[in-house]
């Protein structure tokens, strides 16, 4: 799979607005454990209560800046600490869908060269994935 076949949009997977010149896309789904060992336990092999930790998806986001509406809403989204719907797309393989908020945004550029920005998208509610395509 291409690296250019992460698709971050704004709204659902299917009909949202994609953020403007994405170059690079991470993201990482976290499930954490809760540990319930006890002293009782006769082999010491840890116990997990299944299904009682925190689970979270964080998106980072980085490519060329434009002067358009979408560099605009984000910084709108991102001073008013916003929870928006999101959809990101991984080609063929699926997407996720589920409410996010813009935790960081950053531009940076160099004097001859094109201004660029990063941004980190933090869950905020139930996420679900869709194996296949959007429709």
């Amino acid at each position: 799979m291409k690296g250019s076949s992460i698709l971050v949009k704004k709204g659902t997977a299917a009909a949202g607005t994609a953020l403007a010149g994405g170059r690079t896309t991470s993201l990482t789904l976290n499930s954490e454990t809760v540990d319930v060992t006890s002293a009782d336990n006769v082999n010491r092999w840890r116990e997990l209560l299944p299904a009682a930790g925190i689970k979270t998806m964080s998106v980072s986001f980085s490519g060329v800046l434009d002067n358009g509406a979408t560099k605009d809403q984000m910084i709108d989204d991102l001073i008013a600490q916003t929870v928006d719907a999101y959809g990101i797309i991984l080609d063929d393989l699926g997407y996720f869908e589920g409410n996010f908020q813009l935790a960081q945004f950053e531009a940076s550029g160099e004097y001859n060269g094109e201004a660029t920005f990063n941004i980190t998208l933090e869950s905020g509610g139930d996420i679900t994935y869709t194996a296949g395509v959007p429709s």
